[in-house]
C-alpha cells in the first residue's frame, strides 16, 4: 500500500471502529482518564512526523491495544496559549524497537483524546 491508501485505510478503520463508538481508561497522575478518539485526533496522529512514519501509520490500526498496553510517563500543562487545552498526557510504547509517545488531550471541559503518537516527549 501506498501512504494515500493507508491513510484512507486508517480513516475506514478509525470511523467504523473508534470514533464515537470506544472509550479507553486509562490511569494519570490526577486519577483515571477517559480516552476517546475523534475524526480530527485520527487525521492529527496519520500526519504527524514521526522517524518511523510507515511504522507509526500501520500502529494505528492497533491504537486501542497500545493504548492499554502503554505506560503514563507524564502530564504537562498546555504552554502554546491554546485556551481550550488544559492538559497533554503522554504515555510510552515501542514502534520499531524505540520509545514513541501516544498524547492525550485533555481539553478544559475534562475530556481527554487521542491526539497523535509521537517520537518525542515533550
Amino acid at each position: 500500500m501506498n501512504k494515500k491508501q493507508i491513510r484512507k485505510a486508517i480513516l475506514k478503520f478509525s470511523e467504523e471502529n473508534l470514533i464515537s463508538k470506544i472509550e479507553i481508561k486509562k490511569e494519570v497522575k490526577i486519577g483515571k482518564i477517559k480516552i476517546n478518539f475523534t475524526k480530527r485526533g485520527i487525521k492529527k496522529a496519520i500526519s504527524k512526523y514521526h522517524k518511523f512514519e510507515l511504522e507509526k501509520n500501520q500502529a494505528l490500526f492497533n491504537i486501542v491495544d497500545l493504548i492499554k498496553k502503554s505506560e503514563y510517563v507524564k502530564s504537562a500543562d498546555e504552554n502554546k496559549e491554546n485556551h481550550m487545552v488544559k492538559q497533554y498526557h503522554y504515555f510510552q510504547v515501542k514502534i520499531k524497537n524505540e520509545n514513541s509517545y501516544i498524547v492525550i488531550r485533555e481539553i478544559m471541559d475534562g475530556f481527554c483524546y487521542f491526539y497523535c503518537i509521537d517520537d518525542k516527549c515533550k
